[in-house]
């Protein structure tokens, strides 16, 4: 019985020495991204001051969302530009495209949650953006959207073409928008519907 229990401790002791050198290692492996972040913060560039923001959403400090977040490299890349680019060969990414700050303008406080395989390319995006996983904003006839502040897209949904989605605005799973939202709305299906308005459940078609 004993020897079962410091065998028990040996593997939990283990799993912790592993654990704390793969994240010394991940540490190692994102230091120049974090350098370069730092450096852009001095130089007062207000796209990497809104990572700031984004770390506040992600809930965790740099090197622990680097580590636990991937996503959020993909995203610092986007907010960095183009200068940044040569550091995914050392420091990595993650598989989903976010236009970068040289095309878009994206707002601060960006919560990603497991977005694999989404992708954001908009004329604008504000504050606070929410995306789940196989999100596509994107083109359409070769326009692009307008997203405003406290969207919410869920998972699978797409927001095509020259639209203006307001404030405030959840896109449910799945959904499909190719027309202007109003603020306040909650929108669902293909092709997406209004369901609720300034909080009062409708039907409205767009």
């Amino acid at each position: 019985m004993f020897y079962c229990i410091n065998v028990l401790e040996n593997i939990s002791l283990m799993k912790t020495f592993f654990l704390i050198v793969i994240s010394a290692l991940n540490g190692i492996r994102v230091f120049p991204l974090w350098l370069l972040w730092k450096l852009m913060i001095v130089l007062n560039d207000k796209d990497a001051l809104k990572f700031v923001e984004d770390l506040r959403a992600s809930g965790h400090g740099f090197f622990v969302t680097m580590f636990l977040k991937p996503q959020y490299k993909a995203l610092l890349y986007a907010r960095l530009g183009r200068i940044s680019y040569p550091l995914k060969i050392v420091s990595g990414s993650y598989p989903i495209t976010i236009d970068s700050k040289h095309n878009m303008l994206l707002g601060k406080g960006v919560w990603m949650e497991h977005p694999h395989g989404t992708h954001l390319h908009a004329k604008s995006i504000g504050d606070y953006l929410t995306v789940k996983q196989n999100v596509c904003i994107g083109m359409n006839h070769n326009q692009l959207p307008v997203l405003g502040n406290h969207v919410f897209c869920g998972v699978g949904s797409c927001v095509l073409g020259g639209i203006k989605i307001g404030d405030n605005v959840k896109i449910g799973a799945n959904s499909v928008v190719l027309k202007d939202v109003p603020s306040n709305a909650t929108v669902i299906g293909n092709p997406a519907k209004i369901v609720k308005l300034n909080g009062k459940r409708v039907d409205i078609p767009l």
